[in-house]
C-alpha cells in the first residue's frame, strides 16, 4: 500500500504545476495573505472587547438600577461597572487605532 506520492520537481526547481495544480505564490499574494491575517487578528481582538462590553452592560438590569438608587452598596457597584465599561471602550478605541 502506497501512502505517499512523490511530487515531481521540474527543471527550475518548482513544483510541477500540471498534475498537482500547485504554483508558487507571488510576492503580492504573500503580502495579501499577511495583511489579511493581520486584519483577522485585529478583528478577533475588537470582537472580544465588544463582547466584554456587552456582558458588562447586560449586568445593569432594572433591579440593579433600583438597588443603586436605594443603597450605597448598589451605587458603588454601578459605579464600578461604569468604570469597567469606560476602560473597555478605551481599549476598543486603541484596538481600532483611534486616539
Amino acid at each position: 500500500m502506497k501512502r505517499f506520492e512523490a511530487i515531481p520537481i521540474n527543471a527550475i526547481g518548482t513544483i510541477d504545476e500540471g498534475k498537482y495544480g500547485l504554483k508558487p505564490m507571488t510576492f503580492e499574494e504573500i503580502e495579501a495573505d499577511r495583511i489579511q491575517a493581520s486584519i483577522d487578528a485585529k478583528n478577533t481582538v475588537i470582537n472580544a472587547i465588544i463582547s466584554d462590553i456587552k456582558k458588562l452592560e447586560a449586568k445593569i438590569t432594572t433591579r440593579r438600577l433600583r438597588e443603586a438608587v436605594m443603597t450605597s452598596d448598589g451605587k458603588a457597584w454601578l459605579e464600578k461597572i461604569d468604570v469597567e465599561i469606560a476602560a473597555k471602550r478605551l481599549e476598543l478605541d486603541k484596538a481600532m487605532g483611534q486616539p
